[in-house]
C-alpha cells in the first residue's frame, strides 16, 4: 500500500490526523481547532437557554397569583359547559338520562 499526501482542488498538500485536532487557525498562543469550536458553541448554546429558562420560572413566579385566577376561572368555565351540555342531553333523551351533581367548594 502506498502512502500518498492528499493534495486539495488548490494543489496544496492536506495535514494528516483526525478532522477535529487540526489547527483552523490562531488567536495569540491558542490554536483553534474544530473540536474547540463546537465546545464554546455547545456552552454558549447552554448558558443562553439557562438564561431564558431562569426568565421564564421568574416570570411564571411573579404572576403566580393572575395565572392562579385564570386556571379557576378556566376550569369553572369548562365544568359549566359539561354540565350543561349534559342537562341538555338529559332534556333531549330521558330514558338516557345522567346525574349531575354540583361540585360546590
Amino acid at each position: 500500500m502506498i502512502n500518498k499526501e492528499k493534495v486539495s482542488w488548490e494543489g496544496k498538500v492536506l495535514p494528516r490526523g483526525v478532522w477535529y485536532d487540526q489547527t483552523l487557525f490562531k488567536v495569540g498562543d491558542i490554536n483553534v481547532t474544530p473540536y474547540t469550536l463546537l465546545l464554546g458553541g455547545g456552552a454558549i448554546a447552554g448558558i443562553v437557554i439557562a438564561i431564558v429558562v431562569i426568565i421564564c420560572c421568574a416570570c411564571s413566579y411573579w404572576k403566580r397569583k393572575a395565572i392562579i385566577e385564570s386556571s379557576k376561572k378556566m376550569s369553572e368555565s369548562v365544568g359549566e359547559s359539561i354540565r350543561n351540555s349534559i342537562k341538555k342531553l338529559n332534556r333531549e333523551s330521558p330514558e338516557n338520562s345522567i346525574e349531575v351533581k354540583s361540585l360546590e367548594r
